[in-house]
C-alpha cells in the first residue's frame, strides 16, 4: 500500500464530489442505531455531527456539541461544514484530513459485503469549549448513495482527556473480516500490520469496561451494576486474561485501540 501524503481541506473537498440527489435524506434516522450504541458503550464524553457532501452543510449535530467544542450551535448549523477543521491542532490538521480521505477510499474500495466489518479510529488533538487542546478519538460511519458515493458521514468525537493520553497513533484500521489491524503512526512510516484475535467479551464485561473507561472504581461499578465487589473483580480479571493485559490502564488502552466495545 502506497504512502499517504498530507492533504489540505480544499483538496479533500475536491476529491469527494457528490452528485445532486433528488430526495432529502434523514441522516439522523439512518445513523440512529449507531448513535444508540455510542450512548450505551461510550468510553467517555462524546459529540457527533453529520455533514452532507452534496452541499457541504451540516444535517444534524448532537445536543451537547456547544459544550464540547469552541463553536456555537449557530456556527455549526449555518457555516460550511469544513469550518470545524480550524479547531484541530495545526500540527495535526493536514494529517487528519488525509487520514479521513484515506478511510473513505478504503471503504469505497471494499466489497459491499465486507464494509460493515471495517472500523476506523483516527486520533488527534481538538479544542474543547475553553479553547484547550485535548486528545480525541474520531470514529466514522458512511452513507453510500445510488452512485456509490459517500453522501454523508456520521463523525463521533470521543473526548479522551480523562485517560491522560500524551501520544497516540494517527490512524488504525480494524478489519474484522480478516482479524487484522493496520496502524499508521505517521505517513512517512511503513504500515504496521498485526493479526488480531477477536476476544469474546460478554455484555456484562462491556458494561464493566465502559464504567472503567469513565473512571469508576470497583466499589462504584459494583453499586451501579448491582453486583458484588468480588464479581466486579472477577470480571476485570477475566478481561485482562482475554486481552493479555496486566493493569487496568493497559486494559483501557486495549479497549480504545481495538474498538472492543463495538464488537
Amino acid at each position: 500500500m502506497k504512502k499517504i501524503d498530507p492533504m489540505n481541506v480544499e483538496q479533500y473537498i475536491e476529491k469527494f464530489q457528490v452528485h445532486e440527489t433528488l430526495t432529502e435524506k434523514n441522516f439522523s434516522e439512518i445513523f440512529s442505531e449507531i448513535i444508540k450504541n455510542a450512548e450505551n458503550f461510550a468510553i467517555g464524553p462524546f459529540f457527533y455531527f453529520m455533514p452532507s457532501y452534496v452541499d457541504h452543510k451540516m444535517r444534524q449535530i448532537s445536543e451537547n456539541i456547544t459544550d464540547m467544542t469552541p463553536f456555537s450551535r449557530e456556527e455549526w448549523l449555518s457555516k460550511d461544514f469544513t469550518f470545524f477543521s480550524s479547531a484541530f491542532h495545526p500540527d495535526d490538521l493536514e494529517y487528519i484530513v488525509a487520514a479521513a480521505a484515506f478511510t473513505k477510499d478504503v471503504y469505497l474500495n471494499t466489497d459491499k459485503l465486507f464494509r460493515d466489518k471495517l472500523r476506523f479510529n483516527l486520533y488527534s488533538r481538538y479544542k474543547n469549549k475553553n479553547e484547550e487542546y485535548r486528545w480525541v478519538l474520531i470514529q466514522s460511519w458512511f452513507y453510500i448513495n445510488s452512485f456509490n458515493e459517500i453522501e454523508s458521514v456520521l463523525y463521533i468525537f470521543y473526548d479522551l482527556s480523562h485517560l491522560q493520553i500524551t501520544n497516540m497513533p494517527l490512524l488504525s484500521v480494524i478489519d474484522f473480516n480478516n482479524e487484522e489491524v493496520q496502524y499508521y503512526k505517521h505517513f512517512e512510516q511503513k504500515i504496521n500490520k498485526i493479526d488480531f484475535q477477536i476476544p469474546q467479551i460478554t455484555k456484562r464485561e462491556k458494561e464493566v469496561l465502559r464504567l472503567m473507561a469513565e473512571g469508576y472504581t470497583t466499589p462504584q461499578i459494583s453499586e451501579k451494576l448491582f453486583i458484588s465487589y468480588h464479581t466486579v473483580q472477577n470480571h476485570k480479571k477475566n478481561l485482562r486474561r482475554k486481552t493479555d493485559t496486566t493493569t487496568s490502564s493497559e486494559l483501557i488502552a486495549f479497549v480504545i485501540k481495538y474498538n472492543i466495545l463495538w464488537i
